[in-house]
């Protein structure tokens, strides 16, 4: 039986994080419609955003004036390009983090000894 052939990280890197970005898109338009009366962003990225509006304007509590943020600042500081641009940032960059684990994964598995074809399975289950 034949070897699979390896897709070069970049590409299998390159098209995850489209996907994700598609994933986005697709649930922007899931929130705007909200078929059934669903919304497809969780309310704890919601959260988030209000604790980055928060330190955006200068509360004093900074992201904690929202009584129900129980996160890092850090986080509401991840989000601020949300609050200043009004677009969905935060969940790309969150899919940008998502990614770069998946490659920070492959060279883990790499410098622990394994080969290029054993460590690419799980960049690509990361990447799933």
């Amino acid at each position: 039986m034949p070897t699979p052939q390896l897709q070069p990280l970049p590409k299998l890197l390159a098209a995850s994080f489209a996907l994700r970005i598609a994933v986005v898109a697709f649930g922007l338009a899931v929130d705007v419609y909200k078929p059934f009366g669903l919304a497809w962003t969780d309310v704890d990225y919601v959260v988030l955003r209000d604790g980055a509006a928060h330190l955006w304007q200068g509360h004093a509590a900074g992201p904690y004036a929202r009584a129900t943020f129980r996160y890092a600042p850090a986080a509401a500081y991840a989000l601020l390009a949300d609050v200043v641009t009004a677009l969905p940032l935060g969940k790309a960059l969150f899919a940008a983090f998502d990614i770069a684990l998946a490659a920070g994964l492959e060279q883990l598995a790499k410098s622990r000894g394994q080969t290029a074809a054993d460590a690419r399975p799980f960049a690509a289950r990361m990447c799933l």
